[in-house]
């Protein structure tokens, strides 16, 4: 399921203050300023939304399926196996987990990075 032309939202204190549009794996960020000083903080909340994970310490002889720490939005996620980009992964219903098609060496490394899910 793809995420293009997706309106990701995420909230502070009760306002929206970012909008994201994904759209070819580009995501297009709009900051609405209400004069509370978000522009300033915008990095910070963007490390909360958008998530690089290290599952490595997960990693057992033939293991495929991984949990992550926080749910995210389905068509967002990227998995790295030993720095290269999986090209087929399942994700597993309630999008926490995900699932390769291949299991993993004892001496491998799995990372990841997602939007992540607000909702």
């Amino acid at each position: 399921m793809a995420i293009e032309n997706q309106i990701i939202r995420c909230k502070v204190k009760d306002k929206e203050i970012i909008k994201c549009v994904v759209k070819e794996e580009i995501i297009r960020v709009t900051i609405e300023d209400s004069g509370s000083g978000v522009v300033e903080n915008f990095q910070s909340l963007l490390d909360n939304f958008l998530i690089k994970e290290d599952l490595t310490t997960q990693v057992t002889q033939g293991k495929i399926e991984f949990t992550l720490s926080n749910k995210y939005v389905s068509g967002s996620i990227k998995v790295f196996v030993n720095g290269l980009k999986e090209r087929i992964i399942i994700e597993v219903s309630g999008n926490i987990k995900i699932r390769l098609t291949t299991g993993l060496e004892i001496d491998d490394s799995i990372e990841v990075e997602y939007i992540k899910d607000e909702s």
